[in-house]
């Protein structure tokens, strides 16, 4: 044995020498950094990195031509987290990599950067300071939802921006542009020298508890305070500003109490979805208009009183409130009627004025003389019959919204616009169902016969568990069932129905259902949300558009779609349970992912389709071409 371990040494050292060199090569052929010209040809971009460093250092050159930037296919690793530029970088932009996730971002002192992109997001990130070069210029939405920078530094000889206590404004200091959110302050008040505040100045600001605004300051733009910690916003008693930015005060937790300037002219979802608990407006108010969402969801706030001089409000400002007193001290001019939709804590309403377009008596508000109904306020909780009187011709929707415990309604006997047929509210000549009762005990209700429209609409609240839907339907309210209890849907007879609206049964819990094959369109997110586990279509089915998202999120494993030139959209099948589809030779085109794509899913297709023209070129996807639609079913089954 010992005559040959001679060569089993040498066998063995050979063999470590191949295997180094191949590891070597293939080091070779994977190299840590990636480049690709620019198109001047003068410089180069980073196209790729390949290492694992926590600490990644741009260089400078590249075969003796300067690196600025990274190519827009580069994707930043999310093991760095300190990312060091060159003097000669001079664009971040990462519009691959969803956020910058790194903890410290050094630029030199005399770094030639020209732009931070809007696509480099700092959301993730942890940098405490952030240096603004000389010749930089930055996306200040780049840093909104960042919750760590304490300070930004401005080269002295940048003509855009400076600083002033490490907030960052516009060279002479008139614009507020970015007030960083762990900044040291906890009192601040805004320079005189400022006359703007700018869009989301303020965003996830966590360390201000009070905030003075002088009378400089005329504009003040959208999402200004959304998210921030402040406590406090006060506004000097000199002030001339006349407009809010939408959604300032949105998602402003500590905000308990704000006065609105007077003057202010007009509020915008001011403070939706925030949790203010009072909003005051002084003796000389000069709010004339109430808009969109101005205190939607602001669930906190129970008592509000508007100002004399508001006389235009525009559709549905209380949506989501908490308020239960509602008082107006102007005369109502100008209005959506559907002001009180979604307003549902509201017990009494005060007119501190007579109004020229409004009537309330008997807790029923109406406008036109008495001919329309836009709100109904129950005398109690054991009100559980709506009485509509021989004048009334239209009743709108936040009336039906507005209370889940109407059981019916009655209609007088000599109204010639409407009619009640056990207890749902139709048009008089029975061919509309306008109304139906959220709180009506019925499990299940047969649409009458005749009925060629149904505008109601079958939101949550209602007991209803299934719908029969008469022959003669053309016509279906967008929205009908979102949101509904509904889970079974019957078509009777040969239907007319031609359009399954935008999200008609969109987050219902319809289970299964039979499209008709008089249905030409089935709209956008017609069912996205629904807990179906079964879809198939009529024979013979007239079908020509899927719209997008009108199955998304469905529960249904197989699909077998009819036999047809389809226009199917984006996503209009984008599930994590649709595992089988059936594509008919007739289907010659679908646009880009109709399917979820990061899911194994098996088709069955003719020889002659090809998937790239049917956009399914997804790793994920099998395909099978030697089957019939029996043999497949089966197969399923099995």
């Amino acid at each position: 044995m010992k005559k040959y371990t001679p060569y089993i040494l040498f066998i063995l050292i050979v063999g470590l020498m191949v295997t180094l060199k191949l590891l070597s090569e293939r080091e070779e052929k994977i190299p840590l950094w990636e480049y690709v010209l620019s198109e001047d040809g003068e410089s180069y971009l980073i196209k790729a990195y390949n290492g694992d460093e926590e600490s990644l250092t741009i260089k400078e050159t590249y075969k003796e031509k300067p690196i600025i930037g990274f190519d827009p296919d580069f994707v930043m690793p999310f093991e760095v987290k300190e990312l060091k530029l060159s003097i000669n970088f001079e664009q971040l932009n990462l519009e691959n990599s969803y956020s910058l996730i790194v903890d410290s971002l050094i630029i030199p002192e005399d770094s030639k950067l020209k732009s931070i992109s809007c696509s480099t997001r700092f959301d993730k990130s942890s940098i405490e300071i952030m240096y603004v070069p000389k010749d930089t210029v930055l996306c200040v939405n780049s840093f909104f939802e960042n919750t760590t920078i304490k300070e930004f530094e401005v080269h002295s000889d940048n003509p855009l921006y400076s600083t002033q206590d490490g907030i960052l404004f516009n060279k002479d200091l008139t614009e507020l542009l970015f007030f960083p959110p762990r900044h040291e302050f906890t009192e601040y008040t805004i320079p005189s020298s400022v006359t703007s505040i700018l869009y989301g100045a303020f965003f996830e600001q966590k360390t201000l508890d009070s905030l003075y605004i002088p009378e400089t300051v005329t504009s003040i733009g959208d999402y200004a305070f959304s998210y921030s910690s402040l406590e406090t916003v006060t506004f000097s008693p000199l002030t001339t500003i006349t407009h809010f930015g939408n959604h300032i005060f949105s998602y402003t937790y500590n905000l308990k109490h704000f006065d609105v300037p007077d003057s202010i002219t007009e509020l915008n979802s001011t403070f939706a979805y925030s949790s203010i608990e009072s909003v005051t407006f002084g003796e000389d108010s000069q709010l004339t208009t109430l808009g969109y969402s101005a205190f939607r969801s602001t669930s906190r706030l129970k008592e509000l009183t508007l100002p004399k001089n508001l006389t235009t409000i525009r559709q549905s400002p209380f949506d989501g409130s908490g308020i239960e007193v509602l008082t107006f001290t102007s005369d109502l001019i100008d209005f959506y009627p559907e002001i009180f939709d979604g307003i549902r804590n509201l017990e009494t309403i005060n007119f501190l004025v007579d109004q020229s377009k409004l009537s309330f008596q008997n807790g029923i508000m109406t406008r036109d003389e008495g001919k329309e109904i836009i709100l109904y306020i129950p005398e109690s909780e054991d009100s559980t019959t709506f009485y509509i009187d021989e004048y009334v011709e239209t009743i709108h929707y936040s009336v039906i919204n507005y209370r889940a415990n109407i059981m019916n309604f009655e209609v007088d006997e000599n109204n010639t616009t409407l009619k009640a047929i056990d207890g749902v509210v139709y048009s008089n000549d029975l061919t509309t169902l306008l109304y139906y009762p959220y709180s009506n005990p019925n499990i299940s209700y047969e649409v009458i016969d005749g009925t060629i429209e149904i505008a109601s609409t079958f939101r949550s609240g209602s007991n209803l568990l299934a719908i029969i839907l008469p022959e003669s339907l053309e016509v279906i309210n967008s929205s009908a069932f979102s949101m509904s209890q509904i889970e079974s849907v019957m078509f009777l007879g040969e239907s007319k129905l031609e359009t399954i609206p935008m999200g008609a049964f969109r987050n219902s819990r319809l289970k299964e259902i039979v499209i008709p094959k008089s249905v030409k369109v089935i709209g956008s997110s017609a069912f996205e949300g629904t807990p179906l586990e079964k879809l198939e279509f009529e024979d013979e089915s007239l079908l020509e558009t899927i719209e997008r998202e009108a199955f998304k999120d469905t529960l249904f494993r197989t699909l077998i779609l009819p036999p047809r030139d389809l226009t199917i959209q984006e996503e209009a099948f984008y599930s994590d349970y649709l595992k089988y589809v059936y594509i008919p030779i007739e289907v010659t085109s679908l646009a880009e992912n109709v399917f979820n794509h990061r899911i194994e899913m098996t088709f069955l297709l003719e020889e002659s389709m090809l998937i790239e023209e049917l956009n399914l070129t997804s790793s994920k996807f099998t395909f099978l071409y030697d089957q019939t639609i029996e043999s497949f079913l089966i197969e399923i089954e099995e």
